[in-house]
């Protein structure tokens, strides 16, 4: 259904915080725990390379089967790839995907909550200046989504969190150079919104569901009317879920509690019903939803209940 637009208004009670620039140990000591089971799950950072430069990714995926499935890559937000990352593709690997988190800013950065805010307005400015560069790294990660003997190499997905969250808005735009089954991305609160490099073409077939909180500082309603038209004029299948009352950062739980003044804070009710859309999206794009009725489809991923 090319060109469908969905829009999603919540009116989610926000637990105003703290800017995630001034947030790193709470990331550090936060419980990543809920939603997996660690025994039935084999993770595993890899190494790769983007031609010189060395990259080190976070692999995970349920281990009670060899049956090929679909991937999930998953980019990360402005401090690389953390604890919050490693827990966002435990989860994923519990609902039966391959998840892989894609090493944007290299092996031998360090990476993590305690990266130096400096340092992370230093890594994101690059590549938010450099595109193209952005574009490559994260096409490089899914080709080592797609090399996993686990992985479904023609039913891919991207989600990306914050800067990651804009990225995977330019892997999309990227098509079709060197996105071979990539089916669907879904940003969470990844600002900008607007393409910084080139747009979307005609014919796109990404699909793409974009969670915002309709208080994010980080995009303004011409800004999200430029990405309405960039996407209608490339006839692409869009979504927008837009959570009222609520601010940037808001599916990270361990911005809880922070300063009503920063802009970026935990919503665990847009957390939460974003994570469902999510679900949702991901069983439509790989057929285990029932297209035909969906009023009497079941909650669980019926192609993935063996996984």
């Amino acid at each position: 259904m090319a060109g469908r637009c969905l829009v999603v208004v919540c009116a989610a009670l926000c637990i105003v915080g703290a800017s995630a620039q001034q947030t790193t140990a709470p990331e550090a000591t936060y419980n990543f725990t809920v939603g997996f089971n660690p025994a039935t799950l084999s993770t595993t950072f890899i190494n790769y390379t983007d031609g010189s430069t060395p990259l080190r990714g976070f692999l995970a995926y349920k281990n009670t089967t060899s049956a090929a499935r679909p991937g999930v890559l998953i980019v990360p937000d402005w401090d690389g790839i953390g604890p919050y990352e490693q827990w966002r593709a435990k989860q994923l690997a519990e609902l039966g995907y391959v998840a892989f988190v894609a090493d944007i800013f290299g092996a031998d950065v360090q990476q993590g909550p305690f990266l130096p805010t400096a340092n992370r307005s230093a890594l994101t400015g690059y590549f938010g200046r450099n595109i193209d560069v952005f574009r490559e790294r994260m096409s490089v990660g899914l080709d080592q989504l797609r090399n996993v003997s686990a992985t479904s190499k023609n039913q891919l997905a991207a989600i990306g969190y914050c800067f990651g969250g804009a990225g995977v808005l330019e892997l999309m735009r990227s098509w079709p150079n060197r996105v071979d089954g990539l089916r669907g991305v879904m940003p969470f609160h990844g600002v900008p919104i607007t393409a910084r490099g080139s747009n979307a073409t005609l014919g796109n077939p990404i699909r793409i569901v974009q969670a915002l909180g309709a208080n994010d500082n980080g995009f303004s309603l011409p800004a999200l009317g430029t990405f309405i038209a960039e996407m209608t004029a490339a006839n692409v299948t869009w979504e927008l879920d837009l959570y009222g009352q609520t601010a940037h950062a808001f599916t990270e739980p361990f911005l809880v509690g922070a300063a009503a003044s920063s802009g970026s804070a935990y919503n665990e009710v847009a957390d939460e019903r974003s994570w469902l859309s999510l679900r949702g999206f991901l069983m439509d794009l790989f057929g285990a939803a029932n297209a035909a009725n969906p009023y009497t489809a079941p909650v669980m991923e019926p192609a993935l209940a063996s996984v």
